[in-house]
């Protein structure tokens, strides 16, 4: 009887382990947003990252990770990191760690600006979880982001 029991609990415990990080990561909201997709060379920029935890279980390990161009120029503390990406070029990552209760939601901003006009597209945002035992990871990342800034004005425009 006692070996049908551990049996029971090894069958909960190996599906709870197999499917915690797709579970998880489904119960997880993110959300990014600028303040401003158009600004002026040198006009801050403020940058939103909200992730909310909808579930009623916790969620030990959640990992956020933000790229930005390389030629931003970072205005508010941080967590900055420069990474090289495929294409030989370098762009700037704030990455976050967290473990989020139920029902908890954690928020970040952060500022920047820009010193020359352009399109100024914004790599990915990945947000990843991993199961309890940290066997495997599931990932998920958003779509491209654009912020436009604009020529600079005429010093005898009227």
């Amino acid at each position: 009887m006692i070996w049908i029991m551990l049996a029971l609990a090894a069958a909960v415990l190996a599906w709870l382990e197999y499917n915690w990080s797709y579970y998880a990561l489904r119960s997880l909201r993110y959300k990014c947003e600028a303040d401003r997709i158009m600004a002026e060379p040198g006009e801050h920029i403020l940058w939103r990252s909200t992730v909310e935890n909808h579930s009623r279980l916790p969620i030990p390990f959640v990992r956020l990770s933000e790229d930005f161009p390389d030629t931003a120029l970072l205005v508010s503390s941080g967590t900055w990191s420069r990474r090289t990406n495929g294409r030989m070029s370098t762009q700037w990552v704030v990455e976050q760690k967290l473990s989020m209760l139920p029902r908890q939601k954690f928020s970040l901003e952060l500022s920047f600006s820009f010193p020359r006009r352009g399109l100024y597209q914004f790599a990915r945002s990945c947000l990843s979880t991993g199961d309890l035992l940290g066997f495997k990871e599931a990932e998920r990342i958003t779509d491209w982001q654009n912020i436009v800034i604009l020529p600079e004005r005429s010093k005898d425009a009227v």
